[in-house]
């Protein structure tokens, strides 16, 4: 172990793989948690369910038979008993003495006969060498049920990693974005307002000529005989300005006001027209314009990086199915050790009877499912069969002709 994380991973090297290059790797908080625990001499039945590379027993005065039992079947290459003696022969009547030691007091006679038989086990074919080989079957099975969930885990956090890496670039161009949008927003709001009330001012002069007009022609044709070249040169003058102001509104607004009641509504009308096209607004829309172009472009970007990710890791599995693959597992797993618990906590013989109904029991489930899925491939085989081979066999009709 080289480190320990603020959340409880641990970095550890491997030392058992014969490389030259040993792996460093991350064994995350989850897993620690669950399956792993630091020891380095434990008594025997602090072991049950643990596997090791080589496993050293110590033979005392204090040990049983499943107690040497559960010490001599952890070590995957290796296991060894080591037995303080003065001679071979005191070393063999230690062991015999052990054997026959059991902590559920059964009698001298049953005691003796578990011991006779506990020896005899030893051998090649007996009930430990079947127990061992479930055993490390069992365990094989566990190892690589860690292995998976630990791939797909380890799957998941690159997605992740990569989902925060994504989120941390994209988040401050986002808000760069809004704040170009806004600015942007701002600047036309000023300028409209600006333009509106500059508008409103040359509208309402317009609109004032243009009854001065109305009122001077009005004048001129009401006037008496001797008021009548003062009255139309009024008018004239009345109507030049009318003239004026209409084409100095017409040439600064596009348009001109249709009455008083319509001077608001036009003048923020051509105010936001003409908006548009001032420097302020068009530099200030064509930042916001960049900087959403931006975003698009890291969205894009992103997207097709997450996909080639997901591809590469979770091929074409969903989240779901990946999520509840990592929970069978995680489930698997845990019926597993707690077997070998199970196991470990028997005398030989009794840990072969449960290996041997497991087998049993595994084997007839085995023939329920092989019996199932040929009833659904000759099911399927029937559906496929053409029409007339699946009518061959009903009766025929009066005239002679199958149905």
């Amino acid at each position: 172990m080289q480190h320990v994380g603020d959340d409880g991973a641990l970095s550890v090297v491997e030392t058992s793989t014969g490389r030259k290059q040993q792996r460093t790797m991350t064994l995350p908080a989850e897993y620690v948690t669950e399956d792993a625990h630091l020891a380095y001499a434990v008594t025997a039945y602090g072991v049950q369910g643990s596997t090791v590379n080589a496993a050293h027993t110590l033979l005392s005065d204090t040990a049983d038979a499943a107690g040497v039992y559960v010490g001599m079947t952890r070590g995957r290459n290796t296991n060894r008993l080591h037995i303080v003696a003065s001679d071979l022969a005191d070393a063999k009547q230690q062991f015999v003495d052990a054997l026959a030691r059991d902590r559920a007091d059964r009698g001298l006679d049953d005691a003796t006969e578990r011991a006779r038989e506990a020896v005899a086990d030893l051998i090649a074919d007996g009930p430990m060498s079947i127990v061992s080989a479930e055993r490390n079957r069992i365990i094989e099975r566990i190892a690589k049920a860690d292995a998976e969930r630990e791939h797909w885990v380890s799957a998941a956090a690159r997605l992740h990693d990569q989902s925060e890496r994504h989120k941390a670039e994209f988040e401050p161009q986002r808000e760069l974005a809004e704040a170009a949008d806004a600015k942007a927003a701002a600047v036309l709001a000023d300028v409209v307002e600006s333009l509106t009330q500059e508008a409103v001012a040359d509208g309402a002069a317009l609109l004032t000529a243009q009854q001065d007009a109305i009122a001077a022609r009005r004048a001129k044709e009401s006037a008496s005989r001797f008021r009548k070249r003062s009255a139309t040169r009024a008018a004239n003058n009345a109507d030049a300005w009318r003239v004026e102001a209409e084409r100095a509104v017409r040439e600064r607004w596009r348009s001109i006001p249709g009455s008083e009641s319509n001077l608001p509504a036009w003048s923020e009308s051509v105010a936001q027209h003409e908006a548009s096209h001032v420097p302020a607004v068009v530099e200030a829309r064509a930042e916001a314009t960049q900087a959403r172009q931006i975003v698009s472009e890291i969205i894009a970007r992103q997207s097709r990086e997450h996909m080639a990710l997901y591809e590469r890791v979770f091929g074409n599995r969903r989240p779901s199915a990946v999520g509840a693959r990592v929970k069978a597992l995680r489930e698997r797993a845990a019926q597993d050790r707690r077997y070998l618990t199970q196991l470990d906590a028997l005398t030989p013989d009794e840990a072969l009877q449960l290996v041997q109904r497991r087998a049993a029991q595994a084997e007839a489930e085995r023939l329920v499912a092989e019996e199932a899925r040929r009833a659904v491939e000759a099911r399927a085989k029937q559906l496929d069969a053409p029409r007339y081979e699946r009518n061959r066999d009903r009766p025929p009709h009066r005239d002679g002709l199958s149905l």
